[in-house]
């Protein structure tokens, strides 16, 4: 009897081994949520790279300056969150 060799994920903080698919097609993550992660993290990636916000996508407006150094978010979604926030409190 042959037995599969174990495949290591390949999300970036993630070194679960697992055994691979038997109807052919190649897995390369051990679960969904490693494979969610994965696609979100290079989605961020690229919209940084392509000078756009991480979060929304969008055109990055300068957001304003805070006491915690510098946004991560451009200043729709600043705004969008401190009004989402605040309706909340």
């Amino acid at each position: 009897m042959q037995t599969a060799n174990k495949i290591t994920c390949k999300t970036v903080d993630c070194n679960n081994e697992f055994m691979p698919n038997n109807n052919g097609q190649e897995k390369s993550y051990c679960s969904d949520r490693c494979r969610y992660r994965e696609y979100a993290r290079k989605r961020t990636e690229r919209r940084i790279k392509d000078d756009k916000c991480p979060q929304c996508g969008g055109e990055w407006i300068e957001p304003i300056e805070t006491h915690k150094g510098k946004p991560r978010h451009c200043r729709k979604c600043q705004d969008y969150y401190k009004t989402r926030y605040e309706s909340s409190k």
